[in-house]
């Protein structure tokens, strides 16, 4: 409790929300748009394929914080490449599972050498 009178005001923030508002996945459409909207506002509405868009959104499960992320992780990687344009290449070189290297051999067990005694 906060005894301040010039702190009481704060007492009740404090307290948790007992009822926060429920998390809901955000469909394709709201996160294609609200990339567009980020674009837009950063005067960059053509720095995304069409394509692109509709991949991040598939990718995000629809969770805008996973959707932006990517988004900054494919902007980084355009910019260190000097690219004018992300595209839906990018985005497979980026996150992309390797492909399965062929199994090595095992390495040849050496034998025991035998001391003579």
């Amino acid at each position: 409790m906060l005894t301040s009178a010039s702190l009481s005001a704060l007492d009740n923030t404090r307290q948790p929300n007992p009822h926060p508002p429920p998390l809901e996945r955000a469909s394709k459409t709201e996160l294609v748009d609200c990339l567009r909207h980020l674009l837009k506002t950063a005067g960059a509405s053509k720095l995304m394929t069409p394509e692109l868009m509709d991949t991040l959104a598939d990718h995000s499960a629809g969770n805008y914080r996973a959707l932006v992320t990517m988004a900054s992780d494919l902007l980084v990687a355009a910019a260190r490449r000097d690219l004018d344009r992300l595209d839906h290449q990018l985005f497979l070189e980026l996150y992309a599972s390797p492909a399965e290297a062929p199994e090595a051999p095992p390495p040849k067990r050496r034998r025991a050498s035998r001391r003579k005694r």
